[in-house]
């Protein structure tokens, strides 16, 4: 039986980049008192730290009022439930607003 990855010349040792160098002369990291390596780090992205506030946000977000939202789909339904528009465009600049500051 032919094995692919030696077919493909794949070298299959492990990836020690110190596997040709003495045991006694290979670079150690210090440790902490704990144990963890003193130049660990841990640095989150943009996105990581945004989806981490937007969960906050919804941890501190009160639960909904299921039959006010199905009060309002219904009136939406049945094209009863109405804004003027002049409100909207108000609540869209305070809200802008709020977010420049």
């Amino acid at each position: 039986m032919i094995q692919i990855k030696d077919s493909l010349g794949v070298d299959t040792r492990p990836l020690d980049k110190n596997k040709d160098k003495p045991a006694g002369s290979r670079s150690k990291v210090s440790t902490g008192s704990e144990g963890q390596s003193s130049q660990d780090k841990v640095v989150l992205s943009g996105k990581s730290k945004e989806a981490a506030r937007a969960n906050e946000v919804l941890a501190a977000t009160p639960p909904t009022r299921q039959e006010k939202i199905d009060e309002i789909k219904q009136r939406i339904a049945n094209n009863e439930y109405h804004v003027p528009s002049n409100e909207v465009a108000g609540r869209m600049i305070v809200d802008f607003l709020r977010e420049m500051a």
